[in-house]
C-alpha cells in the first residue's frame, strides 16, 4: 500500500488499498477515530456509525480481526479499514472543526490522486488526448460551477443570524461537496474523458449539470403542480 499524501498537522494517513476487487483510496478507522478526538471508546463508536449509516463490509470498509497474546490469554482487536468516501462521511457527521478539516484533507488526497492518474494517462496514451491548456480549462470552468451552485444553495438554506464565520465554513463545505458530486458524474459519463474530440462535449456537460439538490427540488415542485 503507497502513501498518497504525506500526512501534515497530525493529520491522518490515506494510502492505495483494493475492496471489493476496486482500486481505491483507504483510510484506518483507528488513525480517524484518535484525529477526530471522539470522546467514546473506539469499538463503540465505529460499530455505532455503521449502524447509524448502513456502511456495509466489502463495500465500505474492510474488517480483519488480529490477536495479542497476553498471559491471561489471547486478546482479540477488530481493525477497520475504511474507504476515503465513508472516511469523509464519518468526519462529517462529527460536526466539528477536527472533522471539517479531516473532509477537507481527504478531498486534497482525492485530487492529489486524480493528478498522478491524469499524469500517467498523459504518458501512456496517444497524441490525441487533450492539450494542457484545455484540462485547465476543463477544471477551472468545474470549479467556476460548483462556486456557482454552491452559493445558490448556500442562500436557499441561509438562516438569519448566522454569524460570518460559520456563514463562512457552511459555503466551503457545500463547494466542496458540490465539486466532488461533479466531478465524479463527469468521469461516469467520460471514462475515456482525456480525448481532444470530446472536449466541446464536456464542456457542454459541466455548463448544463445541475446539482443532486436541486435536481430534487424541481422534481418536488412538478409533484406539486395543480391540474
Amino acid at each position: 500500500m503507497n502513501d498518497v499524501m504525506q500526512p501534515e498537522h497530525g493529520l491522518i494517513p490515506v494510502f492505495e488499498g483494493e475492496i471489493g476487487g476496486v482500486e481505491t483510496l483507504m483510510v484506518d478507522a483507528r488513525s480517524l477515530h484518535e484525529h477526530l478526538n471522539v470522546k467514546r471508546d473506539f469499538t463503540t463508536w465505529i460499530k455505532k456509525r455503521i449502524s447509524d449509516f448502513g456502511f456495509q463490509g466489502g463495500i465500505d470498509y474492510l474488517l480483519t480481526q488480529t490477536g495479542e497474546q497476553l498471559p491471561s490469554g489471547t486478546k482479540y482487536f477488530s481493525e477497520y479499514t475504511l474507504t476515503l468516501d465513508m472516511a469523509k462521511e464519518l468526519a462529517m457527521v462529527e460536526r466539528n472543526e477536527m472533522g471539517r478539516a479531516a473532509r477537507r484533507y481527504f478531498i486534497q488526497c482525492e485530487t492529489a490522486l486524480k493528478q498522478k492518474q491524469l499524469e500517467t494517462h498523459k504518458q501512456t496514451h496517444a497524441t490525441d488526448d487533450l492539450e494542457d491548456n484545455q484540462i485547465s480549462i476543463l477544471f477551472e470552468f468545474m470549479r467556476s460551477r460548483a462556486s456557482y451552485w454552491s452559493i445558490k444553495k448556500r442562500d436557499l438554506i441561509y438562516q438569519p443570524g448566522v454569524d460570518h464565520d460559520t456563514l463562512f465554513s457552511i459555503l466551503e463545505d457545500i463547494e466542496f461537496s458540490t465539486h466532488e458530486e461533479l466531478y465524479k458524474q463527469f468521469r461516469k459519463k467520460f471514462p475515456m474523458a482525456y480525448q481532444s474530440i470530446y472536449f466541446s462535449d464536456m464542456r457542454k456537460f459541466i455548463h448544463e449539470w445541475t446539482p443532486h439538490f436541486f435536481r430534487n427540488k424541481q422534481t418536488s415542485k412538478m409533484g406539486h403542480v395543480n391540474v
